[in-house]
């Protein structure tokens, strides 16, 4: 109930594209979660608490990632990128980052980035967990539900497409 409704009416509907400006990965994930449950988390080098979760994450990431969940860490667009990699790395952080792009037009030093608008993250830590099929599915969650989220997640049916009619 205490979250913000703009990422509260996200959910169900599909996931916005991720829009970055770096990547702390060589290999940039095209469909990043495609067949896959994903988690995203947004976090900041200046905000301990998202750094936290970013290290919780990292743990759950160990277990889950065999059964199908991928995480990515989408940073805000304070601090300098080198810093954030060598600190993530340092938290045993193994999943890709990015650092979040510049709102088109928006003020330089405005640290929301243009994948939190999207997604509708005004405050951070966020973490946001998208199904099988594409669409948003939880928003807000914290660290600790993450194995049960995703758990009901992977066990649900993905829709295929239609078999063809019968003549």
């Amino acid at each position: 109930s205490a979250r913000p409704a703009a990422m509260k009416k996200l959910e169900g509907k599909p996931a916005p594209q991720l829009a970055a400006e770096k990547w702390s990965v060589d290999q940039v994930p095209a469909d990043p979660w495609k067949d896959s449950v994903a988690v995203v988390h947004f976090f900041s080098l200046t905000n301990s608490k998202s750094m936290e979760q970013l290290t919780e994450l990292a743990a759950a990431q160990k277990e889950l990632a065999s059964q199908g969940v991928v995480f990515i860490g989408i940073n805000d667009r304070r601090g300098d990128w080198d810093q954030v990699k060598a600190a993530a790395k340092a938290r045993g952080i193994q999943f890709p980052l990015m650092r979040d792009a510049m709102v088109e037009g928006a003020d330089p030093a405005q640290t929301q980035g243009a994948t939190a608008l999207a997604y509708g993250v005004r405050f951070i830590p966020a973490t946001i967990v998208i199904d099988r099929a594409g669409k948003v599915r939880a928003t807000g969650v914290r660290a600790d539900k993450i194995k049960t989220i995703t758990a009901k997640l992977l066990a649900e049916r993905v829709q295929g497409p239609a078999a063809p009619e019968a003549k």
